[in-house]
């Protein structure tokens, strides 16, 4: 399997997770009604070139508008969607590139010195609510309302794990862990400044 090919299987047991997916020819339409602020909760995922960039502007733009949603765009591979992203271009949508970044573990685990008012420890009923007050002062698409709900449910999935990072006993950052079959990703960190 191509390394493109994990990553986007990786990828859709993730939203899988939190919205709810229609498959097409080009790619996914994401949904979730009941989180309409929630950009990946919410947007057509495009991993393969589309023949007609137009119909399928317009295919999206049809199923969001049908459900109050608005329509985003996430574009795999982008140097592969010239034609479809001038598209999109014409029509003045805006745009930000994202970088991912891909590491394959080589099985080695790194020691580092201990710092003694530095402590981890797993998210639970115990710690939840100081860790949703790290996740929701950050500002973040949607909001606070948005961060609210997702955290709920991250934390109530068996493929989530959630850390809490103190730094002398004060909750200040907070990091996840997705984990399916035999590949993992790691959520953003977020931390108090």
């Amino acid at each position: 399997m191509k390394l493109i090919d994990k990553v986007l299987q990786l990828e859709m047991a993730y939203l899988d997770t939190f919205t709810s997916r229609i498959e097409t020819d080009w790619g996914s339409l994401f949904f979730n009604e009941e989180q309409p602020k929630y950009y990946d909760a919410n947007h057509a995922l495009v991993h393969e070139v589309p023949k007609e960039p137009k119909s399928v502007i317009n295919e999206v733009m049809n199923f969001y508008n049908e459900r109050k949603l608005i329509p985003r765009f996430y574009i795999y591979q982008p140097e592969k969607q010239k034609r479809l992203i001038e598209e999109l271009d014409k029509l003045s949508f805006k745009s930000e590139e994202l970088t991912t970044t891909l590491q394959c573990w080589n099985h080695e685990i790194n020691e580092f010195p201990c710092n003694r008012n530095v402590s981890i420890e797993k998210v639970t009923k115990k710690n939840f609510h100081e860790a949703l007050a790290v996740e929701c002062s950050i500002k973040e698409f949607g909001g606070k309302e948005v961060r609210e709900k997702a955290f709920a449910a991250e934390f109530n999935h068996p493929f989530f794990t959630h850390y809490l990072l103190r730094y002398g006993g004060t909750a200040c950052s907070t990091a996840c862990i997705f984990e399916h079959g035999n590949q993992a990703r790691i959520g953003k960190c977020r931390y108090l400044s």
